[in-house]
């Protein structure tokens, strides 16, 4: 067990600016109880859940909160991810290490705020909290059990499913607030708990953490020969619930010879694309970390493929299309039209939505798109990324829901 803080340096400076907030505001000394922030990924460097939590952990301190880091992870191997009861042991171990944490570094009075992995988890933080009078505050970035029947691991009205949605069913019941990605998933939280407990925040990116550039600055699209062409851009997870099928089946349905697809990540449906790009010079494969940067990559494109299967609506939104978005990217969206993804792209007029699990129309869309050349970045996008979908804005509503929570 471990009780995780970020580096000495940057501790030290989050200290500074904590004691100056509270030179200035005295309100903020009347606080005493803390936040105790619990999560397997709390570094920007492991993974994007690691990203925003390190985010929101600067934020908070350097605006007078008193922030605790528990921490504890055990990374999974192949062998591990492949076998469920060793991978349900892994995540009853971490469960179990995090639980330990929180029992030392909170008290009566104090407010977790927690992921929603590893699954287990949850369950226990909602006995812990009511028997020793914490607050409990949850950012959902996936809603369990439900996408295991969306996974497909899990058939809906089955006993397992029958049980496992009882037991969250009342855990969600507990929670004293859901912090929500999505208006989709706000939607569904709060069916699940019974009465209205998630406050919707807009998925961040800090604009600082992406450049946006020009396509070819990278080289990447000179190297693959298609600087004429217009490139459509998969980055991240390639997973069974990105709805890459439709996407592999809608290329070959493209009727124009302007269209060029890069896909950029690893996951379970990578050999799949490698697969449908074998052979094709208007197709590519490549790992993110190929010597590139992020915003490298990024903008390596003219056009960010953001897909998710319509069995995930309200149980997800994928963080893939704001760090297009500050790449000044538009989006196509390919999933359901009620996702916040797509109610985006739609109402801020950042680039088109397909929806899930049609290839033909989608292979229009990019037949259409090909023809009318994409021009709807521009600064347009990055702008919406620092303004109304900033971290700061999203970090600030955060950071107003926990002290209502403490008060």
């Amino acid at each position: 067990m471990t009780i995780f803080m970020l580096p000495v340096e940057r501790q030290a400076r989050d200290s500074a600016v904590t004691a100056a907030s509270k030179a200035v505001n005295p309100e903020a000394n009347q606080i005493r109880s803390k936040v105790v922030i619990v999560g397997e990924y709390v570094r920007a460097e492991e993974n994007s859940t690691g990203y925003f939590w390190e985010g929101a952990i600067s934020h908070l301190r350097s605006n007078g909160v008193n922030v605790e880091v528990v921490s504890y992870t055990r990374p999974m191997s192949a062998r591990v991810r492949a076998n469920a009861f060793l991978r349900l042991a892994t995540k009853t171990v971490v469960a179990l290490g995090l639980t330990l944490g929180i029992l030392k570094a909170s008290r009566r009075g104090d407010v977790v705020f927690s992921g929603t992995n590893p699954e287990i988890l949850l369950p226990i933080l909602a006995l812990v909290c009511r028997l020793r009078g914490m607050r409990l505050c949850v950012l959902v970035h996936d809603v369990f059990p439900e996408n295991l029947v969306a996974a497909g691991l899990l058939r809906r009205g089955s006993p397992a499913m029958r049980v496992l949605g009882a037991i969250y069913r009342r855990v969600y019941a507990s929670f004293d607030k859901a912090i929500v990605i999505g208006r989709d998933m706000r939607e569904l939280v709060d069916q699940k708990a019974g009465r209205q407990i998630a406050y919707p925040v807009h998925n961040w990116v800090d604009s600082d953490d992406v450049k946006a550039a020009d396509r070819l600055s990278s080289g990447i699209l000179e190297k693959l020969g298609w600087e004429d062409r217009v490139v459509f851009q998969f980055f991240g997870n390639m997973g069974r619930l990105q709805d890459i099928d439709t996407l592999l089946r809608a290329m070959d349905l493209v009727t124009t010879d302007k269209a060029a697809f890069l896909f950029a990540g690893s996951g379970v449906m990578r050999s799949a694309a490698e697969q449908a790009c074998e052979g094709r010079d208007n197709r590519h494969v490549m790992e993110i970390d190929h010597g590139y940067s992020r915003s490298a990559m990024l903008s390596s494109c003219d056009v960010a493929l953001v897909c998710l299967d319509q069995r995930m609506l309200g149980l997800g939104v994928p963080s893939k299309a704001y760090f297009s978005l500050a790449a000044d990217r538009p989006i196509l969206a390919i999933m359901d039209e009620n996702a916040e993804v797509a109610r985006l792209v739609t109402e801020e007029r950042i680039g088109w939505h397909v929806r899930a699990g049609d290839p033909i129309a989608l292979a229009a869309a990019i037949d259409r798109i090909c023809t009318e050349e994409p021009s709807i970045g521009s600064g347009r996008c990055r702008a919406l990324s620092k303004s109304r979908l900033s971290a700061d804005l999203a970090l600030e509503q955060v950071r107003r829901q926990l002290e209502r929570l403490m008060e």
